[in-house]
């Protein structure tokens, strides 16, 4: 098999590496090849110069080639490939769209039944603190166009979701597409992403359910994060969204000629109502959910090859994965030139860290220079993941944490959260008040004090 990968960052170097060492030959093309996050993969994996290059060599052997769109915003590009023929995973103009229009996302939802929060879309950040001043109601604020991980905010009065706002129209501009969602459910509510794997025609396997925590400090504090810590597992129950019909979002999915692929839901359990509402859709490789996800599959590459000619998913394994993830200063800052002088590009990382894909530790945006070794790629410092599988949380947990203080000692810039079990605990306690089966190992009680003993 061979894979043809197209991406942005080169935060699913694991992805890449994984690939080769289940046998596949693997090409991988950036779109910052020439930016500051080139160097992601050196000396690790095959690289091409440019997408025309990549796309020329899939189409040398396409009866066994798999071009995987690991990132959005290459709708066009990827759809274009499937009408010539090739075999395609991820990307597509339906999965831009799902991602860029939060509105025609919660259109999508709401024709297959999901309960929406009440919401009002807006192209001008003037006009909404106008509409908000008084003494309206808070709301969350999400944007449509990106302007940095910590940009979506819920704001629990509406003077505060002014300030935001105009916080936002003096750093960035005006003119931004967004919504302001309504608040639901409260201090116990817990959010839960739902995830299914897409084969072009239906939907296939297990659902993949996470728990993610976006904060950057411990105890939940600091700014957001595109994740800073996840548990995922996988299951056939989706009861707590029993409200979606998966058969008419197969339907939609089929009208709009959907890429296989994954294709996730974030959903807000309420405790007020007992509802689960619909708040977003993440129709990509979710990070770091796949990549925790990835440690609980039998092959990736077997994954991707019958997505990609509609054979169905591949099996899983029945325990809990959990992520923390690794960075160096100056993250969770995201806008450093290589050049600069806090850029983190270069910091050396420790010989002995595995094979990067999978226990204790999956890289992200490292690089490999062969004469000293490894080395942090990204100027933003995003290193990747320490992580654990297994049926108790807690040992999962010590696992991780005794492997985040060994690494700061040689990295002593390192930053990571250590407070992941306590978290994890919490989100999987108030799903059981809600009345849903949570995974055994998040499970308290005496099914936790059974996994305890065994550990």
């Amino acid at each position: 098999m061979r894979v043809a990968i197209v991406e942005s960052w080169g935060t699913s170097l694991s992805w890449w590496l994984r690939l080769v060492a289940e046998g596949c030959d693997v090409r991988v093309w950036s779109d910052t090849s020439d930016g500051p996050n080139g160097d992601v993969g050196k000396n690790l994996v095959p690289k091409e110069t440019s997408y025309e290059r990549l796309i020329q060599w899939a189409k040398e052997s396409p009866e066994d080639t798999v071009v995987l769109f690991c990132e959005s915003h290459y709708g066009e590009k990827a759809d274009v490939l499937r009408k010539d023929g090739l075999y395609v995973v991820g990307g597509g103009a339906f999965a831009d769209k799902l991602e860029d229009d939060r509105k025609f996302g919660q259109d999508v939802a709401t024709a297959c039944g999901m309960h929406i929060p009440k919401f009002e879309a807006f192209t001008s950040l003037s006009d909404a603190i106008d509409a908000w001043k008084g003494n309206r109601e808070g709301g969350v604020f999400k944007s449509d166009d990106y302007l940095e991980s910590d940009a979506t905010q819920v704001c629990t009065t509406g003077d505060q979701l002014v300030e935001y706002m105009k916080h936002l129209r003096e750093r960035y501009r005006d003119r931004v597409k967004f919504i302001i969602q309504e608040l639901v459910g409260g201090r116990e509510s817990v959010d839960l992403d739902l995830a299914r794997y897409w084969d072009g025609e239906e939907f296939v396997g297990p659902c993949e359910l996470t728990f993610e925590h976006k904060r950057f400090l411990n105890d939940d504090l600091g700014p957001s994060t595109g994740c800073a810590l996840n548990a995922v597992w996988f299951t056939d129950d989706y009861s707590f969204a029993e409200e979606v019909n998966f058969d008419s979002l197969a339907d939609i999915y089929r009208r709009y000629g959907a890429s296989p692929g994954v294709y996730a839901y974030n959903f807000r359990l309420s405790d007020d109502d007992g509802n689960a509402y619909y708040l977003e859709t993440t129709p990509r490789v979710g990070y770091d959910s796949e990549m925790t996800a990835a440690l609980l599959w039998d092959s990736l590459s077997e994954l991707i090859w019958r997505l990609a000619t509609r054979q169905g998913g591949t099996q899983v394994s029945s325990d809990l994965a959990y992520g923390v993830r690794l960075s160096v200063s100056p993250y969770p800052h995201e806008t450093v030139d290589a050049k600069d002088e806090h850029s983190a590009k270069g910091i050396p990382l420790p010989r002995g860290l595995g094979d990067l894909y999978s226990i204790p530790f999956v890289a992200y945006q490292v690089a490999n220079d062969a004469g000293e070794g490894l080395y942090v790629a990204s100027p933003e410092g995003i290193v990747g993941l320490a992580c654990a599988v297994g049926d108790n949380l807690e040992a999962m947990g010590d696992d991780v944490n005794e492997f985040i203080h060994g690494l700061h000692e040689t990295v002593s810039k390192l930053q990571a959260r250590t407070d992941g079990v306590a978290i994890l605990q919490a989100d999987g306690a108030k799903l059981e008040a809600l009345g849903v089966e949570v995974h055994p190992a998040l499970a308290k009680g005496e099914a936790g004090d059974e996994n305890a003993k065994r550990a």
